[in-house]
Formats: C-alpha cells, sequence, structure tokens
C-alpha cells in the first residue's frame, strides 16, 4: 500500500524498528485472542531478541508512539487495530493514545490473525524519504538544550560511558533527530 508521507512526517527509523518487533509480538496475541500489558509487550520482545540494544532500553512510556506506527499500518491495510491488544497493567483497558471504543478490541479479538504478515519495508522507504526531505536543521544551542533535558530525563537508564558520544549526540540532533534516537546511536 502507498502510505501517505504527511502520516509518517515525525516518525523515526527507530520507531519503524521497534514497531516491527512489536507487531510481531502482537500478531502472537492476536493469534492466541490475548491482550498484554505495554510491559509485558516489551519483555516478551526481549525474550524473542535478547541482544537487541534498543529493545534493552525501550520502556512503556515511549512504546506509545511505536504502537501508532502499527495503527496507521493496519489501517491503511484495512485490518482491525491491533494495538487495541496492549492495555494498561492498571485498568485493563488501552492507554489514553490508544483505541477507547470496546468494539475495536472484539473486533480485534475476532479476527483471524494467523495468516497475517506485516511488511513494513515500504514504510521504512516512506521514513527514510520523509527524513530526507527534512531540511530544518536545529541550531547547537537549541540541540545542547535538547540533549541536556533527554540525558537529565534518562541519566539513570544510559550507559555511563555515554558522555563520550557528547559531540555526536550533539551532531545528530542538530541534523534533525530526535535526542532519543541520537542517544540510542551509541548504546
Amino acid at each position: 500500500m502507498k502510505h501517505s508521507q504527511s502520516q509518517y512526517k515525525n516518525i523515526t527509523k527507530l520507531d519503524v524498528y521497534l514497531a516491527k518487533i512489536y507487531a510481531d509480538v502482537l500478531l502472537g496475541c492476536g493469534v492466541a485472542k490475548k491482550t498484554t500489558t505495554y510491559a509485558d509487550l516489551i519483555h516478551s520482545a526481549r525474550q524473542i531478541y535478547p541482544q537487541d540494544k534498543y529493545l534493552a532500553n525501550a520502556i512503556p512510556v515511549s512504546t506509545g508512539r511505536r504502537l501508532d506506527v502499527i495503527r496507521v499500518y493496519t489501517l491503511e491495510n484495512g485490518l482491525p487495530d491491533i494495538t487495541a491488544l496492549v492495555v494498561s497493567s492498571l485498568t485493563d483497558k488501552p492507554g489514553s493514545l490508544g483505541p477507547q471504543d470496546p468494539q475495536i478490541l472484539q473486533d480485534v479479538l475476532s479476527f483471524d490473525w494467523s495468516d497475517i504478515i506485516f511488511d513494513f519495508d515500504s514504510l521504512q522507504l516512506c521514513v527514510d524519504v520523509s527524513i530526507a526531505q527534512k531540511k530544518l536543521s536545529v541550531k547547537r544551542p537549541a540541540a545542547l538544550q535538547q540533549m541536556s533535558a533527554y540525558y537529565k530525563l534518562n541519566k539513570e537508564k544510559l550507559p555511563t560511558n555515554i558522555s563520550k558520544h557528547r559531540d555526536e549526540i550533539i551532531g545528530m540532533i542538530m541534523a534533525g533527530f530526535p535526542p532519543e534516537q541520537a542517544f540510542y546511536s551509541f548504546y
């Protein structure tokens, strides 16, 4: 299916990468007709890919934007919104950004997912084009501010030697990469 670049203008390569992995886990949940929590989704993905450096640093809070990639993909391809299977551990309902209509979950649970294969290659190409088309560059003071803010919020989860890559991280942010992706590049 042809992807609308405007729908993917804020999606990063990291988002697509993790969405591919999460989509495979969700397909398993769909076949089993069961929901999963955000934390369990990440845990299951780590079980499948134990050496993956990006999954090692994945957290439930940032999972929503990866689910958005899957949501748009499924809707574009005429499939039920399989992200409805991801629920909050506190409420057993989709998170605030997830599908809120209970019928969506019923549609997902009644759908036969056994023959579905997600193909994110065309989406990855669309994201690559979108990134290449970004002509905006972040000025050094703004990049320093973004790097500092991200570091302060995520200090405990970052490798202790991350400061060795300070200049590269700043350069990536100045080139238009989000701080999260810039930091993840040096794990």
